[in-house]
């Protein structure tokens, strides 16, 4: 086990992670919310250039972004109970989907950080069957995709995973904080 004492909230997009990040800061957590999802919300904090390229479309910088703020977030965090919403393990997953000489660098950079900062475990979401909100992707191969692939970064990085298995939001929160000791 890590050193480290925060912990990740991690799994594919539509699979509850952010609803339970809602629930753990009202339960008195310390949560660090989800970069990305900060970003394309308008955050004010992440004005100009940062959400500039999320809304151009320049995907490979945007992602270069999310993993440079997130690492920030989880070393400023490494030494604290926090709960980091979606933090680099995601961003490995997400980089999958960069052009390869981008997605090597993503990761090379990922498995730098996750080396010397990796969090006490990761508490891995089940993918829920996906709502067309507008707001996600809505590709279930894409879903299974990105969800195998933050698997393999934990297993990679011999990162502690405890598995949230699907059931109403209420008995996966007790799953949550049994798994948060």
């Amino acid at each position: 086990m890590s050193d480290n004492r925060h912990f990740q909230l991690v799994g594919a997009f539509n699979s509850g992670k952010s609803t339970h990040a809602d629930l753990l800061e009202k339960d008195g957590f310390k949560v660090v919310r989800e970069i990305a999802r900060m970003i394309l919300d308008g955050n004010p904090y992440f004005l100009g250039n940062v959400a500039a390229c999320a809304k151009a479309g320049r995907y490979e910088e945007f992602q270069w972004r999310v993993t440079e703020l997130s690492a920030m977030a989880e070393r400023a965090y490494r030494d604290e109970n926090a709960v980091i919403d979606a933090g680099t393990i995601s961003a490995w997953a997400y980089a999958g989907l960069c052009e390869k000489p981008t997605a090597d660098m993503l990761r090379a950079r990922i498995a730098d950080h996750l080396s010397d900062c990796p969090p006490r475990k990761a508490i891995y979401f089940e993918p829920l069957p996906i709502k067309d909100d507008g707001l996600r992707h809505t590709d279930e191969k894409l879903q299974k995709r990105v969800a195998h692939e933050i698997l393999a970064c934990c297993r990679k990085f011999g990162i502690i995973v405890e598995t949230i298995v699907s059931a109403n939001v209420k008995d996966r929160h007790a799953q949550v904080l049994r798994r948060l000791k």
